[in-house]
């Protein structure tokens, strides 16, 4: 009888597990010996050797705070007025620390930009294994083109290959090692839900604003589901293998090419059509009051599943799923007034029927404790005291907030009007919210 494996000590984001530590500088042949298996597992070669260092926790958050200590008050201030004024954090909030805060969590790195792998305290070998796979992913893929992408939601879903890819690495290490056996034999069965278990605790748990954990709690678990499933056949309702093995990881490196999926909703459903995008990628012309357009975005199912989630009664996985199945795309817009120098927003969604998008309008309305006109119910006025308007049109759902009055209903009805389209977003000028959530360049 074929030996299944519960893949119990890489139930973590890189957290947990028995394998014996490494350090790079005092173990050199052991080294030598890690990347010799990693190209193995992973069956790409090295194109040239990686610089590898091992540094305190403390060193660690150090570099993370110096980093960003490099931002400028005015970047904080943008990312406080746009993704702060759409509900994800307060305001008011002093970021500097939070981002800080929620760097806590490697034990880790492989920094694309300067191409080393910083190994942070005493790390075990298959963590070793999945931060050198990364340094492949790079030298064979080009990681600092693969995340040049025009959205928060296509970001999301490309951190998500690249550690889901990394995963299924370091676990066939994992169980050859510890067991003697191929990736074929592992228990995804049992092993699947100790990765979405990890993430559901990883958000339940952040001390820090949810959308700064997006990173460790969507990319681990969803990317390992998503990668394993376009190798090995499993899915989440059935999670046994059915390609043939030995696996031809050849499928593993079309996810950096090809097929590389377009959102989160893909990820998280292994393979959804791609939405076409209703709302606003520009400020209309014609409107009463002028505007300009500071930045566009997509945020998916699994952004807005962190959006909401202050709001809703059930979180974890199925809520993630069913956001996912009814999500049919969203375009983000953030504008300027340009008399008062004020910042707002017009984020149009749209969903698989009229119902879903109905009840995610009463999530925004009590995320922003919305009181309504007594006149015009579309209308109203959010905790902070700015205007919004929120309204449903058939599947689709617009939320307009702090732009002038005259100019609410306007880009409401521009928004809900504009015919849905498979269109390319324009180049973005400010990072996005994963960018924001993964400081320091590091996969």
């Amino acid at each position: 009888m074929m030996r299944r494996c519960v893949v119990m000590g890489l139930s973590g984001a890189l957290t947990a597990g028995t394998l014996g530590c490494s350090s790079a500088e005092d173990e050199p042949e052991h080294l030598a010996w890690l990347v010799q298996r990693a190209t193995e597992v992973r069956e790409l070669a090295f194109q040239q050797e990686v610089p590898i260092r091992t540094i305190t926790s403390e060193q660690y958050l150090a570099e993370v705070a110096a980093d960003v200590d490099t931002l400028t008050e005015e970047d904080l201030t943008q990312l406080a007025e746009t993704y702060g004024r759409l509900g994800y954090f307060d305001e008011a909030l002093d970021l500097r620390p939070i981002l800080t805060a929620s760097n806590d969590w490697p034990v880790a790195t492989y920094n694309h930009v300067e191409k080393r792998i910083t190994l942070i305290g005493d790390a075990r070998d298959d963590v070793v294994i999945h931060e050198l796979t990364h340094a492949l992913q790079d030298q064979h893929f080009d990681l600092t083109t693969y995340r040049d992408v025009a959205t928060s939601d296509a970001d999301l879903t490309r951190a998500a290959v690249v550690e889901g890819d990394a995963r299924l690495a370091q676990t066939r290490f994992y169980i050859e090692q510890e067991y003697g056996v191929g990736l074929n034999q592992v228990d995804w069965e049992g092993y699947l839900p100790t990765l979405f278990d990890s993430s559901e605790s990883f958000l339940a748990d952040s001390t820090v604003p949810l959308v700064f954990a997006s990173y460790p709690a969507f990319a681990y678990a969803y990317g390992t589901l998503f990668c394993g499933g376009h190798l090995t056949g499993i899915t989440r309702d059935a999670p046994f293998p059915t390609s043939p093995y030995p696996y031809l990881w050849a499928r593993e490196d079309a996810l950096f090419g090809p097929e590389t999926p377009a959102s989160t909703a893909e990820v998280i459903l292994q393979g959804a059509p791609v939405p076409t995008a209703p709302g606003l990628t520009a400020v209309p012309e014609g409107l009463s009051c002028a505007l300009e357009a500071i930045e566009t975005d997509t945020l998916g199912p699994f952004y807005t599943y962190l959006l909401l989630y202050p709001t809703e009664s059930t979180h974890g996985t199925e809520r993630v799923v069913s956001l996912a199945e009814g999500w049919r795309g969203d375009t983000l817009l953030f504008v300027r007034d340009t008399a008062s120098g004020e910042a707002g927003l017009v984020w149009t969604s749209a969903w698989a029927d009229d119902a879903t998008a109905s009840a995610l309008g009463a999530s925004l309305s009590t995320l922003h404790a919305v009181t309504a006109d007594s006149v015009e119910p579309r209308r109203g006025t959010a905790a902070d005291g700015q205007a919004v308007w929120l309204e449903n049109s058939g599947n689709r759902l617009v939320f307009v907030k702090n732009v002038p009055d005259g100019c609410l209903s306007e880009l409401a009805e521009k928004a809900l009007s504009e015919p849905s389209s498979k269109r390319i977003p324009p180049p973005r000028k400010s990072p996005t919210l994963t960018e924001w959530a993964r400081r320091s360049g590091r996969w």
